[in-house]
């Protein structure tokens, strides 16, 4: 019985250091995938900065075999959807087919609807699909793009519902609201995309101050004072609108409703909507033309202010 006692004892204790190893050997092999995956999807993010979509592509085809974990292969869908779209709006540029370049918008989508499946919580696949679908329509022409809003919207929507502090979204349905028409055409109202770009703005903001984003998105001042030219309230007329914004703003429940009304919710300077764009668009130019070495969408990003200051005589 000694024997057996002590025979016993010595295969426990082997077991039991056996089992520690292999822990210890998951937990560092764990840390390792994580970390050669966010390393994978830095590199990605700056090769996406630097326009170099067919290889961020290519980067995240060869390495999601290798995925394990569902939101993991999210993060790596939504944005082949994203660099799939950049390839198509490249391919724009070049002047090739438009069924060509439609086929990079319908890729996108798909990469997009795969980003869903595998983590219906992330904002970001929503939003790609819808970025995929409105380039679709913008491409194949104003009744298609007509067509394509509600999709769109409703894709947009669902990126809120899921994350109601993402701010894309409220910006892209802020340009939406934007540029279509009224009813009963659309569902335009440069109203809402004045609060949209409001609510981006102000999210935007906090994650800056948190530390979730590193880079200021001027494309969101840009917009707000794009709107608020468009809509062009008097001074007189934003104070005295204040009561009815508020009340909406107060009394709705749904997320995305309340936001048709966030002006309220903002202290707003005394003046007019064309005196508040233009303090918006000088400084966003004043601001971007000192950023050395400007990204292709830091370009795009200027360019578009300097033609809203002209546009709009701001």
């Amino acid at each position: 019985m000694v024997v057996l006692k002590s025979t016993l004892e010595k295969e426990f204790g082997f077991m039991r250091k056996t089992m520690g190893f292999v822990l210890i050997l998951f937990v560092i092999c764990g840390f390792a995938y994580s970390e050669e995956k966010v390393d994978i999807l830095k590199e990605v993010d700056s090769l996406h900065e630097a326009s170099k979509h067919a290889e961020a592509k290519e980067l995240l085809l060869q390495n999601i075999p290798r995925l394990v974990y569902s939101n993991d292969k999210c993060e790596y869908y939504w944005r082949l959807a994203r660099e799939t779209l950049g390839l198509g709006d490249d391919a724009e540029e070049q002047g090739q087919k438009m069924e060509d370049i439609l086929k990079f918008f319908e890729e996108g989508e798909k990469f997009a609807d795969q980003a869903i499946k595998f983590d219906k919580n992330n904002p970001a696949g929503y939003f790609w699909k819808s970025a995929n679908i409105g380039r679709w329509g913008q491409v194949k022409g104003i009744f298609d793009s007509l067509g394509k809003a509600e999709p769109m919207s409703v894709e947009l929507k669902q990126a809120i519902t899921v994350d109601p502090a993402y701010a894309d979204a409220y910006y892209t349905l802020g340009v939406l609201y934007d540029l279509l028409p009224g009813w009963p055409l659309s569902f335009g109202n440069i109203e809402y995309a004045v609060s949209l770009a409001r609510k981006s703005i102000d999210v935007h903001e906090k994650d800056l101050a948190s530390g979730k984003e590193n880079k200021v998105s001027y494309v969101y001042y840009i917009e707000l004072a794009t709107h608020l030219a468009k809509r062009n309230w008097s001074a007189r007329t934003r104070t005295g609108k204040l009561k009815y914004l508020k009340e909406n703003y107060e009394s709705k429940k749904d997320v995305l409703e309340k936001n048709f009304f966030y002006e309220a919710a903002v202290t707003l300077k005394d003046m007019s909507d064309k005196e508040e764009a233009k303090e918006i668009i000088n400084w966003v130019i004043k601001e971007m033309s000192a950023i050395p070495d400007r990204s292709k969408y830091d370009e795009k990003d200027l360019k578009k202010a300097k033609e809203v200051k002209d546009t709009h005589k701001l």
